[in-house]
């Protein structure tokens, strides 16, 4: 499902605008990003938590040839699902 998707099934749902529901779907998408780039971990309730999690730099291996690479200390963002939408997901049945 594309972004585009998520924001007209949400203006369906809702009966508001399409381009109002746009502009803050992508606004909220921003604030996240900037959140994230600053440092300050975002919790979504209910669904997901976005952490910055800094990488120690270390010797990786190149799985097409084998040889040692050095990877440099960088940031990653941890992303995890909230346990009650976990849940969900296992309780599902599978058909």
């Amino acid at each position: 499902m594309t972004k585009q998707e998520i924001g007209d099934q949400v203006a369906e749902e809702t009966g508001i605008d399409r381009d109002v529901v746009r502009k803050v779907f992508n606004g909220v998408i921003s604030v996240i990003k900037k959140q994230l780039l600053f440092g300050v971990n975002c919790h979504v309730y209910g669904l997901v938590n976005f952490t910055k999690v800094r990488k120690e730099a270390r010797i990786a291996r190149d799985p097409r040839n084998g040889e040692k690479v050095d990877l440099p200390a960088h940031y990653v963002i941890r992303t995890i699902l909230s346990k009650s939408f976990l849940k969900q997901i296992k309780e599902q049945k599978v058909y």
